[in-house]
């Protein structure tokens, strides 16, 4: 017996089977060690692994990973497991996993372009923000949210016939309405509005790149968006607004273990990493320097 295992850098998700059909744990509702004895009374004695996190704590199970490229195969696992988590998905589609930072994915039949910036505006953020809130805890942090308004000063605050459009509701300032007498609920609310209008942006942003010009379908990932209502209807809303259609599953913070579990499976798609057309930044540019540093740190990591 075997499980799909999610080391991620804030949280672990674990999947397996037994006789009630699939399993998903994860350490934002209970210790691992509490998931590691579930896995035992079920027999699980093999766990494929994924993740950048740490895969020393998986006492008592026979651990094997996919090698080569450690982000690389994280990408093409994550699509094997959207796809038996959301099999209805059409043959093209962004993933937008909102974990501990956000990060874009195309996949097309059996081809995944990776664009190689994401965002920060993510769980971690609102993890640090919730901190800040002096929310008890995170699903404090939720509930104060729920009760608040973003205090972001947006276009139709300065241009007032802008009040009843779409370009109105732009973000000219995050927290751009705060004063000292904010409640924390309704800083909460902006923390997880930030979040919303980044990816947004980025969606848009991703429509100006050739490779990624035209996408309808994205399917969003992440223990954020499972966990935070107005968060996930928020990203419903707006998508949709933006003329895209917007796909989210009650398992989708599940879907690397997924991915992880089926590792072995005959039936595992090899996806293809397909580098981004033209996408040779200028000799000495800045996106240059930085890929030749991104290059030297990952050879410096491992």
């Amino acid at each position: 017996m075997k499980c799909g295992v999610d080391f991620g850098s804030s949280l672990t998700k674990v999947v397996w089977k037994n006789e009630l059909g699939f399993q998903y744990k994860s350490t934002a509702d209970t210790s691992l060690d509490s998931i590691l004895a579930q896995m035992k009374t079920d027999l699980i004695i093999n766990a494929n692994v994924a993740g950048i996190g740490k895969k020393d704590q998986l006492h008592g199970l026979i651990v094997k990973s996919l090698e080569g490229d450690s982000i690389e195969n994280e990408l093409k696992l994550q699509a094997e497991g959207v796809r038996r988590i959301i099999p209805s998905l059409p043959n093209k589609f962004l993933i937008v996993p909102i974990g501990t930072g956000t990060s874009y994915s195309l996949i097309e039949d059996n081809k995944l372009k990776r664009f190689p910036y994401g965002n920060h505006f993510a769980g971690g953020y609102l993890k640090w923000r919730a901190a800040l809130s002096g929310a008890v805890d995170f699903n404090d942090f939720i509930s104060q949210a729920a009760k608040g308004k973003p205090l972001d000063l947006l276009v139709k605050d300065m241009i007032p016939e802008k009040s009843n459009s779409f370009e109105g509701q732009f973000v000219v300032a995050s927290t751009g309405k705060a004063t000292i007498s904010s409640t924390k609920e309704d800083i909460c609310a902006t923390a997880i509005n930030d979040v919303v209008t980044i990816t947004l942006r980025d969606l848009l942003i991703l429509d100006m790149v050739p490779d990624f010009h035209g996408i309808e379908n994205i399917v969003y990932l992440g223990s954020s968006v499972a966990r935070i209502p107005q968060l996930k209807t928020a990203l419903e809303i707006y998508t949709s607004l933006i003329g895209k259609k917007p796909y989210f599953s009650e398992q989708g913070e599940f879907a690397l273990a997924m991915g992880a579990y089926h590792m072995d499976s005959p039936d595992r798609v090899n996806y293809e990493i397909v580098p981004l057309d033209g996408y040779t930044p200028a000799k000495g540019s800045t996106l240059a320097k930085l890929r030749g540093f991104g290059l030297l740190l990952k050879s410096k990591l491992t």
